[in-house]
């Protein structure tokens, strides 16, 4: 297909002789005879925005690859409008205001109707020549999102292999290509940097889901993915030294649909805990699970016990807790109210969250 668009572009040109340009396009410059091949060749700027939309174009050819039906892979549509948008584009002649014209234009166009990619607050011609060495024809544009005030803009990428891209039972649909984001930003100095995030190998294994969005701030940036039945969050922060830094992972789903109950997954890398906390879609309570340090594989299994009278605090807690999941309310109230009893943290609240569900299901 790229070979395809290439010759689109040269498909009126008759060879006259060779010429030498100092400037490469996505198509061959030493060829380049007509007017408008000539005047990209020789403007490093155009010849930069037509190397992007060439890429641009290969992606979204690309991008339905990894779809199940034919008619959902199909492209006639795409390959239309770029044959429509080089005949347009041979029309500026040698005109340099209306090629610019022309990129922008069909960048913007590539990115939101074939990519389905939103941008705001940037040029997107401009502002993705940023990123010109980390976008190839091989690789897939997941989001790309600026700052409000312009000083960060993030690109978030994958291998873009269709193979690697799977529907769930659930019907949400997940990316397992190693993905990474290319961070360009101001640092503290008012240098231009540039960061590139590899996603951590575990979050990978999990797959992050095809529709994976950014949103980005000065000094934060957040990965944001909607499931079938729930939503997460993955947060970086800039320190002080200018590194962005994992912080915060959040996780939240209806994980029993026919009972409504939500877990809530979160670890908070710089407090070095993770925890769970459950509730049900009818409460507006919830109980947190015991928080464990990162890297602690503690047991959470159901504690052993005759009564649950000689449980120790924690073990109390964990049965309550537990019992709360599983559904049982009865017996979370009594864990609670032993709890409660006996001065234990957060007991009282746990307590009415427990009695607010018990009136729930006994509506």
């Amino acid at each position: 297909m790229i070979d395809f668009f290439r010759f689109l572009l040269v498909s009126l040109v008759f060879t006259l002789g060779t010429t030498n340009f100092s400037h490469a396009a996505s198509f061959n410059c030493a060829k380049a005879t007509t007017e408008t091949e000539i005047a990209i060749c020789t403007d490093p700027d155009l010849s930069a925005l037509d190397e992007l939309m060439s890429k641009l174009y290969s992606q979204a050819l690309r991008s339905n690859d990894w779809r199940y039906s034919e008619e959902d892979k199909d492209d006639s549509k795409l390959i239309a409008s770029q044959r429509l948008a080089i005949r347009s584009q041979t029309q500026c002649d040698r005109n340099k205001d209306c090629l610019f014209k022309f990129y922008r234009s069909r960048i913007a166009d590539i990115l939101t109707t074939y990519l389905e990619l939103n941008y705001y607050r940037a040029d997107p011609a401009t502002s993705l020549l940023k990123f010109s060495a980390e976008i190839t024809p091989q690789n897939s544009i997941r989001d790309w999102a600026v700052s409000e005030d312009g000083s960060v803009e993030v690109l978030m990428i994958s291998k873009g292999e269709p193979e690697e891209i799977s529907r769930a039972n659930t019907g949400t649909v997940y990316d397992s290509n190693p993905i990474k984001l290319i961070v360009s930003y101001t640092n503290s100095a008012g240098q231009l940097n540039q960061k590139v995030i590899e996603v951590d190998d575990k979050r990978q294994q999990e797959a992050m889901t095809l529709g994976a969005t950014l949103d980005v701030e000065t000094n934060k940036l957040i990965i944001n993915e909607e499931h079938t039945r729930g939503f997460s969050k993955i947060e970086y922060e800039r320190s002080w030294s200018d590194e962005w830094e994992l912080t915060y992972e959040y996780d939240a789903q209806v994980t029993r649909p026919g009972s409504g109950l939500i877990e809530q997954h979160t670890t908070d890398y710089r407090a070095g805990i993770t925890y769970v906390v459950y509730s049900y879609i009818f409460l507006d309570c919830e109980i947190v699970r015991q928080p464990t340090l990162l890297g602690d594989i503690g047991s959470w299994a159901v504690p052993d016990y005759s009564s649950i009278e000689d449980l120790d605090d924690r073990d109390l807690r964990k049965f309550s807790v537990y019992a709360f999941y599983g559904y049982d309310f009865e017996s979370a109230k009594k864990g609670f109210e032993i709890l409660a009893s006996r001065g234990y943290a957060q007991s009282l609240d746990d307590l009415e969250c427990v009695k607010s569900a018990i009136a729930e299901q006994g509506q």
